[in-house]
């Protein structure tokens, strides 16, 4: 799931989401990478949870 922390926050809580990687993804409009908790990892969703790091890391650095 890629949403608002208002939208993930419950069911990260209620253990039906786990958090995707072990660094949070911070962007100014707080959202979180998650993936269902009982599933492997794709190589699709890494290929984009990384690409959505490179983004915050740029926005970050001001790039």
């Amino acid at each position: 799931m890629l949403g608002w922390v208002s939208n993930s926050s419950d069911l990260l809580r209620q253990g039906q989401l786990a958090v995707f990687r072990d660094q949070p993804l911070f962007p100014d409009g707080a959202f979180h990478l998650v993936r269902p908790k009982h599933k492997d990892e794709k190589a699709a969703a890494t290929t984009l949870a990384q690409h959505l790091h490179r983004c915050v890391a740029e926005v970050s650095s001001g790039k």
